[in-house]
């Protein structure tokens, strides 16, 4: 909505109670100008148009402004803004925070009328009273950021990543992929035959079946930096423990009774790569990255972090039933890292890494390039105090896109040309390049496996009941040809708004749940999807629970539970169901609420006579997880004529704004709840009732048919999330330049 400085406001009056509104305003606002408060400022702007004029008031409290209170340590403005509806006053003004940095009691900074207006508006209230509670407010929450009450600080951050290590350690002490399973094992021995292959056969032999190098045994099939990284990590093995990269004599090395003890050096090296690559990723992200670009405060981006680096999926993939995907993940995370500081070129090179690592990362393509190329072909300019968008020229973009093709060809070229361009013995030694390249696409793009292995909680598994894919993939090549278009299609035409939509507003925010939206696009309907896939969406999807809030946790939480299956055959299920319990923990803690102990008896009198026990449980159970936080409009909120009560989000909307609420808060206030409850009756049933025999796979395909029910309505909420972001990076309330009155 335009916004433009107020000039002569009493030039708008046209109706009677125009002029009513103008008048009072006029005189509420000389009023608030006669205010004298040192390090802080006051604008008024009108918004709306001539016939129906409205107006807001902008309150800024400086530094400066806690300073002269004796408090030294809040370094980030507090901004708030007053927004006079038109039918003032005889409706409540609407309050709310334009600063992140500051987090208020639990409450959404959108919705703060509530804590800093009366219970009950009256026209006889001014602007000058809702200026003083505001001003209240200001100093209560300064003492309490400057004292660190009840939050994570920066020097936390250190106990939090050895509470982190600890937590992997733990994980690591249960079992892992295949062991006890001969001949083939499973994924740990997949990565320990990778370390033998590389470390005693020439590069040229890598991706070739030789005498010595059986593909049909856990050939290598991941890119090459994988291939790097196994070679690296088996060269210290080969000095340490020489006979677990031996060449054939180490086939199920650490995967049985008699070698278990290795598993723990292989842990070691997952730990190693883990704090080297995607904790300290993870760290510039909430501490020196996107966070702080966006105004995320201290409260914030600890919380942020808390609940990234706990995450369970992220701790039993790859330190319960073990892989590496911490590496790939943290390289897209040095690349959203590197977007957001406007390193494009560093961003494109850590992109591409990212993808010579683990071939699964294209899931992030589209976004990464939508983003990049927005970046090159906009250029943002203000006119006529208008900020807007507009082409940056021929020149400049393909400058852009030049430069970061270059980037992208170079890190390609030196990473694959030891593998095409080298020298191999046997069989293989005619080899072309060329052919050698082929060979390592068929490797790392095995289309040949199906449209899916595993009951992955994706649509094709969904719908595997009615249309049989498992079958019509594998009937012929003509079909397989067909369901791969398909896919490709599908998956194409998911993803495709999400990232038309962050080339034309490409922004931190947007980039974030475009990269969510993207990964689980290709989760739900791409070909020859694995269980495991599920980390990719994860990674945005809680990095963005500063925008998105509780519903993070949801997702969460059935990522978990959708993992089940494949952790229950690696022995781990304990592990699983502690640490997903111990997350939600992480997550009362670092909300600072226990909303199970927040009810007085006359709170439950009223909700009880009021016939909303069940919003009263709903309620409760999301106000024990999740704080809401700006834009997210479908929260929770607290009002003080309860008794200290939680108020459910539509009674206050529609009780306070006087409209009815959307769906999609409803969606939001259940979700989590529902979620848990779905997720315990589910396995109870798989431990208490064993599935027919004619349906011997029931629990496992619940298990998948309610996760990717979830994760296709988080798709969707994602995309209405993204929408409703801003069209500008660090412009939150009206992305438009004002001036001052």
């Amino acid at each position: 909505m335009r916004q433009r400085a107020v000039d002569q406001p009493s030039a708008h009056a046209a109706a009677p109670r125009q002029r009513i509104f103008t008048s009072r305003t006029d005189r509420e606002v000389k009023q608030l100008r006669g205010l004298q408060l040192p390090g802080s400022s006051l604008q008024v702007f009108q918004v709306g148009s001539r016939e129906d004029p409205r107006f807001d008031i902008k309150v800024i409290f400086e530094p400066a402004y806690f300073a002269s209170r004796g408090v030294d340590r809040v370094s980030e403005p507090l901004c708030f803004w007053i927004h006079l509806p038109s039918s003032y006053p005889f409706q409540v003004p609407l309050v709310t925070c334009d600063s992140l940095a500051w987090s208020f009691s639990a409450l959404s900074p959108d919705h703060l009328w509530l804590k800093i207006l009366p219970d009950e508006w009256t026209p006889s209230a001014t602007m000058e009273m809702v200026v003083g509670k505001i001003r209240e407010l200001a100093d209560d929450q300064g003492v309490c950021e400057a004292k660190g009450q009840g939050v994570l600080e920066i020097p936390w951050t250190g106990w939090v990543v050895l509470g982190a290590v600890v937590a992997r350690l733990a994980v690591g002490l249960g079992g892992h992929s295949g062991f006890g399973t001969p001949p083939m094992y499973g994924d740990f021995e997949a990565q320990r035959h990778w370390k033998e292959i590389t470390v005693n056969l020439p590069i040229g032999d890598w991706y070739f079946s030789t005498d010595d190098n059986d593909l049909l045994y856990w050939g290598l099939d991941y890119p090459p930096l994988t291939a790097y990284h196994s070679w690296a990590v088996g060269k210290i093995f080969q000095l340490i423990v020489p006979d677990a990269v031996s060449l054939f004599s180490s086939r199920g090395f650490g995967s049985n009774d008699a070698t278990a003890w290795f598993r723990h050096w292989m842990r070691c090296s997952a730990l190693l790569s883990d704090s080297l690559v995607f904790v300290p990723a993870l760290v510039f992200f909430c501490f020196r990255g996107l966070l702080v670009a966006e105004g995320v405060g201290q409260r914030w981006r600890s919380r942020c972090f808390c609940l990234a680096v706990f995450c369970p999926p992220f701790l039993l993939i790859d330190h319960g039933h073990f892989q590496y995907n911490c590496v790939a993940l943290g390289l897209v995370l040095w690349t959203v890292n590197f977007a957001s500081c406007r390193r494009p070129l560093l961003a494109a090179l850590c992109f591409s890494c990212a993808l010579l690592y683990k071939q699964t990362m294209l899931y992030f393509a589209p976004a990464v390039f939508a983003y990049l190329l927005g970046k090159s072909w906009w250029t943002t300019v203000e006119e006529n105090d208008r900020v807007h968008r507009r082409f940056a020229g021929v020149r400049a973009v393909l400058q852009s896109v030049l430069c970061l093709g270059c980037v992208t060809i170079l890190t390609f070229s030196v990473v694959l040309a030891p593998i095409v361009f080298c020298t191999s013995s046997g069989s293989v030694i005619s080899v072309s390049a060329a052919q050698r390249a082929a060979q390592l696409f068929r490797r790392v793009f095995p289309v040949d496996r199906g449209i899916y292995e595993d009951f992955v909680a994706n649509f094709w598994v969904l719908t595997s009941p009615v249309l049989k894919l498992r079958h019509a993939a594998a009937s012929g090549q003509s079909s397989k040809q067909f369901w791969l278009m398909t896919s490709t299609v599908t998956t194409l035409l998911a993803f495709l708004p999400a990232c038309v939509d962050l080339f034309f507003h490409p922004t931190r925010r947007r980039f974030m749940m475009s990269l969510a939206q993207t990964s689980l696009a290709f989760f739900l309907f791409s070909w020859q999807v694995h269980e495991k896939a599920i980390l990719l969406p994860l990674l945005p999807i809680v990095l963005c629970v500063p925008f998105l809030g509780g519903a993070c946790l949801t997702f969460g939480l059935v990522a978990s539970f959708s993992l089940l299956p494949l952790l229950e055959k690696d022995g781990l299920t304990v592990q699983a169901m502690a640490s997903t319990m111990a997350w939600l923990g992480v997550a009362c803690v670092v909300a600072g609420r226990f909303g199970f102990m927040s009810y007085a008896g006359s709170s439950f009198y009223h909700l009880i006579f009021k016939g909303k026990v069940w919003i009263l449980v709903s309620c409760n159970m999301l106000a024990t997880f999740c704080h809401s936080i700006p834009g997210a409009d479908l929260m929770l909120l607290r009002g003080r004529s309860a008794g200290g009560m939680w108020v459910p989000f539509p009674e206050a909307v529609e009780s306070l704004t006087r409209t009815h609420p959307t769906p999609s808060c409803y969606w939001f206030v259940l979700s989590l709840p529902v979620a848990t409850c779905a997720c315990v009756v589910l396995v109870l049933a798989r431990v208490a009732f064993a599935p027919p025999k004619q349906f011997p796979h029931l629990h496992t395909y619940a298990n998948s048919a309610f996760s990717c029910l979830v994760f296709a309505s988080s798709f969707v909420i994602l995309f209405g999330a993204q929408r409703r972001q801003p069209k500008f990076d660090n412009l939150s309330s009206s992305e438009m330049k004002t001036k001052d009155l």
